[in-house]
């Protein structure tokens, strides 16, 4: 089980599992802008940079592929 949260984000997402996990931020292009990558349960992206927009956002877990629609906004 994946959450990612807050969605629409204007600084930073978190993504939390149950299990370790790879995560891959692109653009609606597909290009790679981020990528992070943790053995324990709770990681973070910092989205301070990335223009107001849609982006995909790919967690790998277990061999296992997930992807999530994620809004970055600007107050």
């Amino acid at each position: 089980n994946i959450s990612v949260y807050p969605n629409p984000s204007s600084y930073i997402i978190h993504i939390c599992s149950d299990k370790g996990f790879k995560a891959t931020l692109f653009d609606l292009s597909g290009k790679p802008l981020m990528e992070t990558e943790t053995d324990g349960t709770r990681n973070s992206l910092s989205v301070i940079g990335l223009s107001a927009g849609m982006y995909l956002l790919q967690i790998i877990q277990n061999g296992q592929m997930q992807c999530f629609s994620v809004a970055v906004i600007r107050p």
